[in-house]
């Protein structure tokens, strides 16, 4: 019986070959690798006979990237793909890693600032004030969760279970780590406000009102709206916001890479050492802060009427 059930969770789970890297990662990958076949067939190059060669041909495609602006994951892209699908080219592209290696040392990410929790309540109202109250909380569940933006935009409303003081968790199933993951809800405002909306929905829908990009976009109107829409804020700020706001509340570098599930520790370190740098740098005129902290303070008497 026992052999009978492993064959049935093993066949909905799929092949061990399709087990190795995510699906949309997969798709990253298979996109870089056609886009190179296609600028090689725009050139008229030969057939490609041998590693070094295939080293030397996508090192010229990084070395364009470089040139022309490109995201730096397009370098990576390219490389891990041609590593998954043709496993033979392992450690066998050193002129790619030499250029990729430059990149890094050379080009400092362009990382989104993380997002205090005056600035995240003010976002959040904006959303509900626009009549999208589920993406108000999954705007105030990310930020507490420190949950990433694809984690937050595929959340369905099953998946957050809140008991009646308030205190629950976010289940988030197979995540970037391939491990079965949750977060704690320990905000009680915030989970009694989230049992009452998610309430409403029916199990399977998702959370979030709009699909990604309609979301970027209001986020986006969001900021502006607060005036602060030129400082960088992107979705991912309610990530590293969520993780440094927490680390500044608790010290404790243990409860953060439990509740950001960073594997190892020293990268929770590095994650929250910039956010609070970032923080130190951010500058918000007296006028935008007032703004922002008298829209928080409206989404938190919100919560308080909403919740007796």
């Amino acid at each position: 019986m026992a052999r009978e059930r492993r064959k049935r969770e093993r066949a909905a789970l799929g092949p061990l070959r399709k087990l190795l890297v995510a699906p949309t990662t997969l798709q990253r990958y298979g996109k870089q690798l056609r886009g190179f076949f296609e600028w090689r067939r725009g050139w008229r190059r030969p057939p490609i006979r041998t590693i070094r060669q295939l080293d030397l041909e996508m090192a010229e495609r990084i070395e364009m990237f470089w040139e022309e602006g490109e995201p730096k994951s397009w370098a990576g892209d390219l490389i891990s793909g041609a590593q998954h699908y043709l496993s033979f080219t392992r450690r066998r592209l050193p002129e790619c890693w030499r250029l990729f290696g430059a990149w890094n040392r050379h080009e400092l990410p362009n990382r989104a600032p993380p997002m205090d929790r005056d600035l995240t309540l003010a976002l959040a109202g904006h959303f509900w004030r626009a009549g999208f109250r589920r993406t108000a909380v999954l705007v105030l569940l990310a930020h507490h969760g420190y949950l990433r933006t694809g984690e937050a935009l595929q959340l369905q409303c099953q998946q957050v279970v809140v008991g009646r003081d308030g205190r629950g968790i976010i289940s988030l199933g197979k995540t970037k780590g391939r491990r079965i993951e949750m977060v704690t809800i320990d905000d009680p405002l915030l989970g009694r406000v989230a049992k009452l909306v998610l309430g409403e929905m029916q199990p399977g829908e998702r959370v979030c009102d709009f699909p990604e990009a309609g979301f970027r976009a209001e986020f986006q109107r969001g900021l502006e709206e607060l005036g602060v829409g030129d400082l960088g804020y992107k979705p991912y700020s309610l990530r590293r916001g969520g993780a440094t706001e927490d680390f500044r509340m608790h010290g404790s570098m243990d409860r953060a890479c439990i509740r950001g599930r960073w594997r190892p520790s020293s990268s929770a370190r590095i994650y929250i050492a910039e956010g609070l740098e970032m923080y130190a740098r951010l500058q918000r005129s007296a006028a935008v802060e007032q703004r922002v902290r008298d829209a928080g303070e409206m989404w938190r008497r919100l919560g308080r009427a909403m919740t007796g």
